[in-house]
């Protein structure tokens, strides 16, 4: 354990005493070849995959520059280049960014693809943006409340006035429907009364094969003083149906949904 803790310092240059944005099962997961090699595979039925993109097109009917943060196998860098945008991903898998040098050859688009940290943005020099995205629960693998609320600063400071950034976080109230989401909640919310930072990082040990693998669930609330802790002004919230194929409407879905998708907006600029 002292050895994965070492090689996280180093990755995220983080000195002793600081939380680590960035956790050695998360970075585990990140860097695996097999997880990247099977990524598009894994995923390829994932109705999430296919309503984001409805939403995004929503969000960002007119291209312009668009950076996407944990950008992953690509799948946005080439819908996105596609659509006349001029994209730069970032991530902080080799193979992922591999995988997505494949697909905009495969499709004859370009795109910058940057290998780095995101939770460090400020040192990457990537210059400004029109908009911004981080989709696919990115901003729950960040794991402590300053670094996530660091890391959306910093994408503020990325983007030109009234640009977006839009992303996916998991609702932590789902887990309501389901037994073992009920254990879940109980015992997070008796750490939450007993002070225990990130009480609500759920445990997913053994997905694709990580052990202790974790991951930070949101409420809706919490999601809206995130974005205005920020300096980012909401624009909307998307509660997610069961299958995530569709928004859920209705009383009390900030409580049933399966997920938010989140737009909101920095500077000065006016809403639409």
């Amino acid at each position: 354990m002292q050895e994965g803790a070492d090689i996280d310092r180093l990755a995220n240059g983080h000195s002793e005493g600081e939380v680590p944005a960035i956790t050695p099962a998360t970075w585990d997961y990140i860097t695996s070849r097999r997880i990247a090699g099977g990524y598009d595979r894994d995923y390829c039925y994932s109705e999430l995959f296919r309503f984001d993109t409805e939403v995004l097109d929503r969000w960002l009917p007119e291209p312009g520059r668009l950076l996407d943060l944990g950008c992953g196998t690509g799948r946005h860098v080439v819908h996105f280049a596609e659509r006349g945008f001029d994209v730069t991903g970032v991530d902080l898998s080799e193979h992922m960014l591999a995988a997505a040098r494949r697909k905009l050859a495969e499709r004859g688009c370009g795109a910058t693809l940057v290998h780095g940290d995101i939770t460090r943005l400020a040192e990457l020099g990537l210059g400004r943006f029109d908009c911004a995205i981080s989709m696919f629960s990115v901003l729950g693998m960040i794991y402590g409340a300053e670094n996530r609320l660091r890391f959306l600063r910093s994408v503020l400071e990325c983007l030109e006035d009234g640009g977006l950034f839009a992303f996916h976080v998991h609702n932590r109230w789902y887990n309501l429907r389901y037994r073992d989401g009920r254990q879940y909640l109980w015992r997070a919310l008796r750490d939450r009364w007993r002070g225990r930072p990130e009480a609500f990082q759920k445990d997913v040990d053994g997905y694709h094969g990580i052990r202790r693998l974790s991951l930070y669930v949101f409420s809706a609330r919490e999601v809206r003083k995130l974005v205005a802790g920020a300096g980012f002004r909401l624009q909307e919230v998307i509660c997610l149906n069961a299958a995530r194929n569709a928004e859920l409407r209705g009383v009390a879905r900030g409580m049933r949904c399966n997920g938010f998708l989140v737009a909101c907006r920095g500077g000065r600029g006016q809403m639409p």
